[in-house]
C-alpha cells in the first residue's frame, strides 16, 4: 500500500485486506493491521504520538507538533523520533542523552534561534506576499489590457455600423433624387 500525504490519522485509516479499523504503527513508514496482520508501507511519516499521517521528511506533527524524527548525533541521518537505533550506522539513538543535549543550551541562546527562526519566517511569507501581490497585479493589467481591447473593438465595429448606415442613407437620397429629379424637370 502506497499513500499519499493526507489530512488523518491511523484511528481513521481501516485495513484495506480485512476492513479493521485501526492500523497499529511499526515504524514511520510501515503499518500492522492487528486483527489479519497485513504488513503495509506508505510514503508518508507516521507521528509516533498521535499517529497523524504526515508528509514524507516532516520533521514535526502538523497535527500535534511532537517532533516526527531526530538526527542521530554519530552520522547525522534523521530517524524515526522513537527509533532506538540508527537506521543508517546502526548506533544507538539514546532519547535521555538527546533530551540533556536539547536542555544543556541556554535559555537565551534558544531564544535568539528562535527569533532568528522566526525572522526568517516573517522574510519567506514577506516574499511570498510580494510575489502573490506582483502576479494579482499581472492579472489585473492582463485583464485591463483585454478590456481596453474589447473596447477598441467595439468602437471599431460602431464606426463601420455608421458609416455603412451613412451609404445607405446616401444611397436612398440619390435614389429620391433620381425619382423626384425628372419631375421637377418637367
Amino acid at each position: 500500500m502506497t499513500g499519499t500525504s493526507a489530512d488523518f490519522s491511523l484511528h481513521e485509516l481501516p485495513c484495506p485486506r480485512c476492513g479493521a479499523p485501526r492500523m497499529d504503527v511499526v515504524n514511520d513508514r510501515r503499518l500492522d493491521c492487528p486483527r489479519c496482520g497485513a504488513d503495509y508501507v506508505i510514503a508518508d511519516t507516521v507521528c509516533p504520538a498521535c499517529s497523524h499521517i504526515n508528509a514524507p521528511g516532516a520533521v514535526a506533527c502538523t497535527h500535534c507538533g511532537g517532533p516526527i524524527s531526530r538526527a542521530c548525533p554519530t552520522c547525522g541521518v534523521r530517524n524515526w523520533a522513537i527509533a532506538e537505533t540508527c537506521e543508517h550506522c546502526g548506533e544507538t539513538l539514546d532519547a535521555v542523552a538527546e533530551m540533556s543535549t536539547r536542555w544543556s543550551h541556554r535559555t537565551q541562546d534558544r531564544l535568539t534561534e528562535i527569533m532568528n527562526s522566526a525572522v526568517d519566517i516573517k522574510r519567506r511569507e514577506s516574499e511570498a506576499a510580494s510575489a502573490r501581490s506582483a502576479a494579482l497585479w499581472e492579472i489585473e493589467r492582463h485583464r485591463q489590457d483585454n478590456i481596453q481591447h474589447d473596447l477598441a473593438q467595439r468602437r471599431m465595429q460602431e464606426r463601420r455600423l455608421i458609416i455603412l448606415a451613412l451609404g445607405v442613407i446616401i444611397v436612398m437620397l440619390l435614389l429620391v433624387l433620381m425619382m423626384v429629379a425628372p419631375q421637377i424637370a418637367r
